[in-house]
């Protein structure tokens, strides 16, 4: 995988007025779980948020954990936040973005009521999460110390207020959506909406994301994520290079395991 800059196509993203998140969002989707059954446990087609849903948790952490330790009288660290931050919000962004023009479309032809909440979800979330961008720039700029300090401790507060507010949002995508994807799709439709996706997505979003997602996952995920990707033809240097990131996270023996599965010894 070649680097990637999380700022090449932050300027693309739109410059949006930032309200504030919805006080009883979570108390609200939350209450949706007891009435929507242990849907990630279903038979039917995979669910098909739980993989990325996954990496976006561990990435919300680190940058939540980096914003509360990051010591602040050193420019480097402030800097590595800086990148840190802008890289989640990109890839968040894009995701939301792709959600919204992609599955929440197909979807929405078939439960149009159920989509314009979720897509109201994702209009509210991402004016917020682009604001963290801003915010964390300016930080950055100003060089008192005693400022920075205390602007850092107000943005560690609001970005744990968001990540609250967005893990319920993933819940209820886990749960309400996707019984809804169930409920009006079979599972030969749900494959051909999946593979078709994988086939179109962003390239330089995926690359960003896929280390959060590889060392998100257990064996079971890595594996089922490596196949897709070659499914839809991703070449096999690009395959051994995703091997070599999980190698970062995983002991050798479940690597050999990985490479056994997808058929790389």
């Amino acid at each position: 995988l070649v680097h990637f800059d999380p700022l090449v196509k932050m300027s693309a993203l739109p410059k949006l007025a930032v309200p504030q998140l919805r006080r009883d969002s979570s108390r609200n989707l939350l209450s949706s779980r007891s009435s929507s059954g242990n849907l990630l446990s279903s038979e039917r087609y995979p669910n098909l948020f739980v993989i990325p849903h996954k990496a976006f948790r561990v990435m919300f952490f680190d940058v939540y954990e980096k914003i509360g330790s990051v010591d602040y009288t050193d420019e480097e660290e402030i800097q590595d936040l800086v990148k840190l931050v802008n890289q989640a919000v990109y890839i968040y962004s894009m995701h939301n973005m792709e959600e919204t023009d992609y599955f929440a479309k197909h979807l929405g032809e078939r439960d149009p009521v159920l989509v314009e909440r979720w897509n109201e979800d994702h209009q509210e979330h991402s004016h917020t999460l682009l604001s963290f961008k801003d915010r964390i720039a300016e930080i950055a700029a100003d060089q008192d110390h005693d400022k920075r300090d205390k602007a850092l401790k107000q943005l560690y507060v609001d970005f744990g207020d968001y990540v609250s507010s967005d893990l319920a949002h993933m819940n209820f995508e886990e749960r309400q959506i996707m019984k809804s994807f169930w409920d009006k799709f079979t599972d030969a439709e749900l494959a051909e909406l999946e593979m078709n996706f994988m086939k179109q997505i962003d390239p330089e979003f995926m690359q960003a994301a896929l280390p959060f997602i590889m060392r998100a996952h257990n064996i079971g995920g890595r594996i089922g994520l490596l196949k897709v990707l070659q499914g839809v033809g991703t070449p096999e240097e690009h395959i051994r290079g995703l091997l070599a990131l999980i190698a970062q996270h995983a002991r050798p023996q479940e690597v050999e395991k990985i490479k056994k599965a997808i058929g790389l010894e």
